[in-house]
């Protein structure tokens, strides 16, 4: 049978209900060949696992599983969606490695399947504006490495991810949890294009026509744990999507990373979970991620926020500081050094806020924050 044909085969069973990524696999190894599967009798269907009457009455139906994926087949050659099953070549082999893998995966670009270094970087819809700066950041030394960037499309965390590894001309794929005929949010169409313009991809396990769903999306981060090598939380709340993420990285013995934020912001409450549970090692360095990945090194490592216009080698501008961090500066510039609870009070900042933007000027390099909460410049 050629290869055309044990695609369509394989659509066919995935489109039955109740045969998810296991049982289709448990069937196809059973029976040697998706084709055979639908030869077999009832009978011998029963004698796998999770096989009963219902799904035994929906694989007498043969003719009309194939005219399903046909449909699908001509639909995706349509819409330039390319369809791969999980003992295709073009099927990613990190995706393969995973225990609940989906039996079929669409794409639309660039799926990078044999990608030597990929990355998932993940977190909350509600970013802080720390969370933000710490993408845009963390991005450009990133970049220098050549990974593929996998993230998953929503706002906040995921779109930063995207649009900052397509800045930096680093390929990146959006997990959709949605048929690829559609983008969700609607937001995001444009960056859906960019991101395949650029030399990326949009992937998904659902077919043409399905609508987004709430346990798609639980789904959906499966995927994006399963492609990455390593996966970076940045900011989520303890019951946010990004965790999800997480959690399904480290059962599958992936890297996970989690950026450490303030004590008194929510959106790190994740990431600080992680580190404490110790499912996530706590990430402010480029070198965290070498001690975890076996990445091959190609060029020289550095700090994972290079230096920038804020911060050169003893000198920094103002004008490029937000209007709260010139603030913070200016105080301590006057005063020296400063413990935090009175350059709240100065700066007339809540905690919260100014913790989180100590810890921004600290990755820069114009502060430094030392025992006994003081704090005091190290940039002129």
């Amino acid at each position: 049978m050629n290869q055309h044909q044990t695609l369509r085969h394989h659509l066919a069973l995935a489109q039955v209900e109740g045969i998810g990524g296991t049982l289709h696999r448990l069937l196809v190894h059973h029976f040697k060949e998706p084709a055979l599967v639908w030869k077999a009798k009832p009978h011998q269907w029963r004698q796998i696992y999770g096989i009963g009457d219902t799904i035994s009455l929906q694989l007498k139906r043969e003719a009309f599983w194939l005219e399903q994926a046909d449909r699908i087949l001509d639909a995706a050659d349509k819409q330039q969606v390319q369809i791969a099953s999980y003992q295709c070549v073009s099927y990613p082999n990190r995706l393969g490695q995973i225990p609940d893998a989906p039996a079929i995966i669409y794409w639309k670009g660039d799926l990078h399947g044999t990608a030597s270094k990929t990355i998932a970087v993940v977190g909350t819809r509600k970013s802080t504006e720390y969370g933000k700066r710490w993408v845009q950041s963390w991005m450009p030394s990133l970049a220098a490495h050549h990974p593929v960037v996998i993230s998953g499309l929503a706002l906040g965390i995921d779109t930063l991810a995207h649009q900052s590894a397509l800045k930096h001309h680093l390929p990146t794929l959006a997990v959709m949890a949605n048929g690829l005929d559609m983008v969700y949010p609607a937001h995001n169409k444009k960056l859906a294009q960019q991101i395949i313009e650029q030399g990326g991809g949009l992937v998904s396990e659902n077919p043409l026509g399905m609508k987004p769903m709430a346990s798609l999306f639980i789904a959906r981060n499966r995927i994006i744990a399963g492609l990455s090598d390593v996966c970076v939380l940045v900011e989520s709340a303890i019951r946010g999507g990004g965790m999800v993420t997480a959690d399904f990285a480290f059962q599958y013995d992936r890297a996970v990373m989690a950026v450490p934020g303030s004590l008194w912001s929510p959106q790190s409450e994740g990431p600080h979970a992680l580190i404490k549970q110790q499912k996530a090692q706590i990430l402010t360095d480029l070198e965290d991620i070498w001690t975890e990945v076996a990445w091959p090194k190609e060029v020289v490592q550095g700090h994972l926020f290079q230096p920038t216009a804020l911060s050169t080698k003893n000198e920094f501008r103002m004008d490029l500081l937000t209007a709260i961090e010139k603030n913070i500066v200016q105080v301590l510039k006057e005063k020296g050094e400063v413990q935090i609870d009175q350059l709240a009070f100065d700066t007339q900042l809540s905690l919260n806020q100014l913790a989180s933007t100590l810890l921004q000027l600290e990755f820069q390099g114009i502060l430094t924050i030392k025992p006994g909460k003081k704090v005091r410049l190290t940039l002129s």
